[in-house]
Parts: C-alpha cells; sequence; structure tokens
C-alpha cells in the first residue's frame, strides 16, 4: 500500500509506480481516474482527512476506484479509524464538497474563536481570560454536540426556544447573513478543491 500526501501541485512530478498496489491519496482535487493512470493502479482511495487526525478526532469522507474489492476498503477503513471518523461517500463531487466543510473545517471554529476572543480583549478582557474563556466554550461545545449526537439544529432551537441572550445573539447573526455566508465560503472551497486538480 502506499500513501499519497503531497501538495497537489508537486504531485505531477511525483514518480511512485505502484505497480498494482493499493494507493490512497489525501490530496485535495486529483481525480481516481488521474491517480490511478499516474501510479499505475486500478486500486485508489482518494480521502480527505483534516487536521484533527493529530488528536484522533478527523472526520474523514473518502471513495474507492472501480478496482478495489472489499478487503482493500476494509484497510482503508482501519486507516482511518485510527484517527478518527470515516464515511464512505457515492462521488467524487461529494468529495469536492467535503473537502471544503470537513476538510478545511477545523480552520471555521478556531476562525470564529479568534474574532470572539478579539472582540473579548477589546472590551477589556485580560488576553489569557479571554483565551480560556473562548477555548473552553468552544470544546465544551464540541463535547455537548458529541454526546447528545444530535443534529445541530435541535441545539440551536433549544437556545432560540430559551428567549434568553443566546437567541439574541444567534438572531442577529442570521440577520446580518450567516448562513449565507458560510454557504458561499464552502463553495469557494469546492471549486478551489476541483481547480486543484484540474492544474495537475
Amino acid at each position: 500500500m502506499i500513501i499519497v500526501s503531497v501538495r497537489p501541485a508537486d504531485w505531477p512530478s511525483l514518480s511512485v509506480d505502484a505497480n498494482g498496489k493499493l494507493v490512497i491519496s489525501v490530496m485535495a482535487g486529483i481525480r481516481l481516474d488521474q491517480l490511478a493512470t499516474h501510479h499505475q493502479t486500478s486500486r485508489v482511495v482518494r480521502a480527505i482527512p483534516n487536521a484533527a487526525a493529530e488528536v484522533g478526532r478527523s472526520y474523514t469522507p473518502w471513495i474507492a476506484s472501480g478496482g478495489m474489492d472489499e478487503a482493500d476498503r476494509s484497510i482503508a477503513r482501519r486507516i482511518f479509524h485510527a484517527f478518527g471518523v470515516e464515511d464512505e461517500v457515492n462521488g467524487e463531487s461529494d468529495i469536492d464538497y467535503l473537502t471544503g466543510l470537513s476538510g478545511s473545517g477545523p480552520a471555521f471554529p478556531a476562525l470564529f474563536a479568534a474574532a470572539m476572543m478579539k472582540d473579548a480583549v477589546d472590551h477589556g478582557l485580560p488576553t489569557d481570560i479571554a483565551r480560556r474563556a473562548v477555548n473552553t466554550v468552544l470544546i465544551g461545545a464540541g463535547a455537548l454536540l458529541e454526546h447528545r449526537d444530535d443534529c445541530p439544529n435541535n441545539v440551536v432551537n433549544s437556545f432560540l426556544d430559551y428567549r434568553g441572550t443566546t437567541a439574541a445573539a444567534i438572531e442577529a447573526m442570521r440577520a446580518f447573513g450567516l448562513e449565507a455566508t458560510v454557504a458561499e465560503r464552502l463553495s469557494a472551497a469546492s471549486k478551489k478543491s476541483v481547480s486543484m486538480g484540474d492544474a495537475s
């Protein structure tokens, strides 16, 4: 088995003849047929783990080529389970979309946290207190979602139903266009994923 993990722009110059071995790619944008032709194998997996693999909490969507059998799929699943959760998806368009949603995903809560921390410091909180408050909120939110194993909308609605300070903040964010902004940014990430493959 060969795992291909280089920047997509560097991949065309990577000369590796897999000679029929299983190839698992974790590169954005590089299609199954490109991988199969370039590495001389019909046994190809295209997967997109994320940075949370570092702490064993990645979400890894993947897709297999037609030359993969169940034994190959089992190998892929075991590898991806070693650092998180995995799903075999239906098509490469799903991988392109999930490259933005889950592949880039850990950056989004971090970006939100950075904005919250800046606001806290701007309001006069010491940096160390602001950092602890924000990090603990995000870690707690993740644990809450995991514990409930619930749809995020249900969690949001429970806060809205209470009609308190959280509801006021949620309504202001929605009025500002949060959901449309998220959709536009995920679309940008998906388009970038496709273009990275086209450039190879």
